[in-house]
């Protein structure tokens, strides 16, 4: 009794496709040669012929995977046995060729690179900016509940929360809106109070000079007062008028002289000035 059996090697199989993936590349058949020389590496544990390795180096060339295409020609190199064939030669130009193409790869990656972190450079700068100028904005930009009208001077009142202040008509803040709770402004004056009702402290503002000051305490017109009372509009002509408790009289400030004014008639002096609505009415 005799047993024959027949069986092709994974090798035997490899050169099949090794023969189609050549057949395939003398036709111009890239795409196709580089399937068939997949199927026969994949076959292979190794490359062991010189020329299986020039020819997978030749696919991948036409394809630009040079990566590939140097890995192959480098095993060609190591197993090609006489270096003085024409055929050495070629490939030795190819692996040149494809060393030279690598590097325009890479050369063409660092300016990518290079491109890209000026980008991100770019940006981050322009993103600096616009976090800088954003503050400066917010810092310069008035939040406010209520305006006037800007008087002759460029002066205007506003209120931020429950605090007034003045600003010019550029949106320069002359005083801070931090400290006083009403106001009262005519003719260029303006008078900013601690209370809307019995102030202890009035700054006093002059539009035309853009100055101001602090009038002086109420216990400096009369021991016995503790706040101004009822105050009046300022006056064009730098008099202000206020009531202040536990006074007989009232207090007359002027404002160009910073010293308090001794009227010798306040009533003929009040009453005339309501007739001609210089002063409010008392409540």
């Amino acid at each position: 009794m005799s047993l024959s059996s027949f069986g092709q090697s994974n090798e035997e199989i490899a050169g099949v496709y090794i023969r189609k993936a050549l057949n395939n590349y003398s036709n111009l058949e890239i795409d196709d040669a580089d399937k068939n020389f997949a199927k026969a590496i994949k076959l292979l544990d190794t490359i062991k012929k010189p020329d299986v390795a020039r020819l997978g180096a030749l696919i991948k060339f036409e394809l630009n995977e040079f990566e590939e295409a140097k890995k192959y020609a480098k095993q060609y190199f190591t197993l090609v046995k006489n270096k003085k064939t024409e055929t050495y030669t070629q490939l030795l130009d190819l692996y040149v060729t494809i060393e030279e193409e690598l590097e325009k790869i890479e050369l063409e990656k660092q300016k990518q690179e290079k491109a890209k972190l000026a980008r991100e450079k770019e940006i981050r700068r322009i993103d600096s900016l616009k976090t800088v100028w954003q503050n400066r904005s917010n810092a310069l930009t008035l939040q406010f509940e209520s305006i006037q009208a800007f008087n002759k001077y460029g002066v205007s009142v506003f209120q931020k929360g429950q605090f007034f202040g003045a600003m010019d008509d550029l949106g320069t803040v002359l005083v801070q809106p931090n400290t006083y709770k009403d106001v009262k402004s005519f003719d260029g004056f303006i008078l900013f109070l601690n209370k809307k009702e019995n102030p202890t402290k009035i700054y006093c503002f002059d539009s035309k000079t853009q100055k101001g000051f602090l009038l002086p305490n109420i216990a400096d017109f009369n021991t016995l007062s503790t706040h101004y009372g009822k105050v009046m509009l300022p006056r064009g002509n730098g008099r202000i008028i206020t009531y202040p408790n536990n006074s007989l009289k009232a207090l007359v400030y002027d404002i160009t002289s910073k010293k308090f004014v001794n009227v010798s008639n306040q009533k003929e002096l009040f009453k005339d000035l309501k007739k001609t609505d210089k002063i409010e009415k008392l409540q």
